[in-house]
C-alpha cells in the first residue's frame, strides 16, 4: 500500500507531481488558517491587552488591521506555494506579480488606515492641547498629503511589476503636473494662501479682522478661500491668494473685540470738569456687562478744535458688538448733557479788524495798497486787514 501511495503520488500531471498539488494545497490551507488565526488574535485577544491602555488609538489600530494582515498572510503563503510549483516562465512572472500587486494593495489599505487612526486618535487631540491651538485643517491637509505619498509609492510598485519603466512614468507625470500646475495655477496659489493661513494662523474661526477694504466676522477658512460674516448680516468671500498677500488687522482679542475711539470736549471745559467727565466714562463702561472690566480712559490731545479723550474698552460678545456700542453712547450722551459738558464739532472763527489796523504781510492794491495778515490760534483763525 505505501508503495502504491507513493507511486499515485509521483505521477506528473501539467507538470508537477500530484505530490506537489497537495503541498500547495497543504501550504494555502496553512496560510488561511494563519491568515484567520491573526486575525483572531487582532480583534479577540489584542484588545483585552490593550483593554489596559489609557488611549484607544492601539484598540482601534488591531481593528483596523485585522482584515488587511489577514489578507497579507495569505498572499505571502501564496506565493510560497507558486515557488514550489513548476510552471513556465511566463506563466510565473504573471502570477507572481499578480501577487506582489495584490499585498502591495492589501499593505497601502494597512498603512492608510494606521494613517487615519493615528492622526484621528494622536495628532488631532495634541493639535488641540497646543496653546494656540493647531488648526485641524492643518492636520487633516497633512495626513491628505501622506496618504498620497502612500498611494504614489505603491502606484509605482505595481507600475514597476507590471513592466513599466517607471522613470519614463514619473517623468510623464512630472511634465503633466507642470502642465496642470500651469492651469491651475490662481487654484494652487489659493492652497498655498489656505496654508500659509493655517500655518501662521493670523486669525481663526470667530475673530473679527479687516482684510483691504473688507471687515467682518471670520465664518469659515477653507483650501479656496475665506469667508467672512460682516456686521450687516452680508456674507463676503475672500481667496485666500489675496488674505495671504494683504495687511491683515485682527480686532479679537482674548479680552473681546476692541472698541478704540477719542470723544472731543470744547476747550472751555474746565479741568476739574474734565476728569469727572473721565471718570464718568470709565463707569460707564465698567457697568454695562458686556464691557470687559479692563477699561482706558485717558486725556490724550490738545486737538484743532477740542481737548480729546482716549476711549478703549473690549465687548465680549463679538455678535452683540454694534447693539453694545449703541448702548453705551446712549448712556455717554445723556450722563454728559447731565455734567453740563459739550462735545465739540471742528470750528473756524474769523475776525475782521476795524479800519486803521496796520497790515502785517502783503501788498496788493488796484488803485493803492492793501496790507493782509493772519493769525492762526489754538481754538480758531483770526484775520486782520486794511483796504487803502
Amino acid at each position: 500500500m505505501p508503495a502504491n501511495l507513493n507511486e499515485f503520488l509521483d505521477l506528473m500531471w501539467a507538470g508537477n507531481t500530484l505530490r506537489t498539488y497537495f503541498v500547495v494545497l497543504l501550504v494555502l490551507a496553512l496560510g488561511w488558517l494563519g491568515g484567520r488565526f491573526a486575525g483572531w488574535v487582532l480583534t479577540r485577544m489584542v484588545p483585552k491587552l490593550t483593554a489596559r491602555t489609557k488611549s484607544d488609538f492601539d484598540d482601534k489600530l488591531a481593528a483596523q488591521s485585522a482584515q488587511p494582515i489577514t489578507l497579507l498572510v495569505l498572499l505571502g503563503a501564496s506565493h510560497f506555494a507558486v515557488q514550489v510549483l513548476q510552471l513556465p516562465a511566463r506563466v510565473h512572472d504573471a502570477v507572481v506579480s499578480v501577487l506582489v500587486v495584490a499585498a502591495a494593495l492589501a499593505l497601502a489599505v494597512l498603512l492608510m488606515r494606521g494613517l487615519d487612526t493615528a492622526f484621528q486618535e494622536l495628532m488631532a487631540p495634541w493639535a488641540a492641547r497646543q496653546e494656540p491651538p493647531v488648526s485641524q485643517q492643518v492636520v487633516h491637509f497633512s495626513r491628505i498629503v501622506l496618504k498620497a505619498l502612500t498611494g504614489v509609492f505603491v502606484m509605482v510598485t505595481v507600475l514597476q511589476r507590471a513592466g513599466f519603466d517607471v522613470v519614463s512614468v514619473v517623468t510623464g507625470l512630472g511634465i503633466g503636473g507642470l502642465a496642470v500646475a500651469l492651469a491651475a495655477q490662481e487654484t494652487l496659489g489659493n492652497v498655498l494662501g489656505s496654508l500659509q493661513i493655517m500655518t501662521d494662523r493670523p486669525f481663526a474661526v470667530g475673530d473679527w479682522i479687516k482684510v483691504a477694504d473688507k471687515a467682518g466676522r471670520v465664518a469659515e477658512i477653507g483650501m479656496r478661500s475665506t469667508k467672512m460674516l460682516t456686521s450687516s448680516g452680508i456674507r463676503v468671500v475672500i481667496p485666500n491668494k489675496q488674505i495671504a498677500q494683504a495687511a491683515i488687522e485682527n480686532h479679537t482679542h482674548p479680552k473681546g473685540v476692541v472698541a478704540d475711539f477719542t470723544l472731543g470736549f470744547v476747550y472751555a471745559t474746565p479741568p476739574a470738569k474734565l476728569a469727572e467727565a473721565a471718570l464718568e466714562l470709565a463707569t460707564i463702561l465698567k457697568a454695562h456687562p458686556l464691557v470687559h472690566p479692563d477699561v482706558t480712559v485717558q486725556f490724550r490731545v490738545f486737538g484743532e478744535s477740542s481737548l480729546g479723550v482716549r476711549v478703549m474698552c473690549w465687548i465680549t460678545d463679538a455678535e452683540r458688538y454694534g447693539r453694545t456700542l449703541h448702548e453705551v453712547n446712549l448712556q455717554i450722551l445723556t450722563r454728559m448733557q447731565e455734567l453740563g459738558v459739550e462735545f465739540a464739532f471742528p470750528t473756524r472763527t474769523l475776525q475782521v479788524a476795524p479800519l486803521g489796523t496796520a497790515g502785517l504781510a502783503g501788498t496788493a492794491g488796484l488803485a493803492g495798497t492793501a496790507g493782509l495778515a493772519g493769525t492762526a490760534g489754538a481754538a480758531g483763525l483770526v484775520v486782520t486787514g486794511r483796504v487803502a
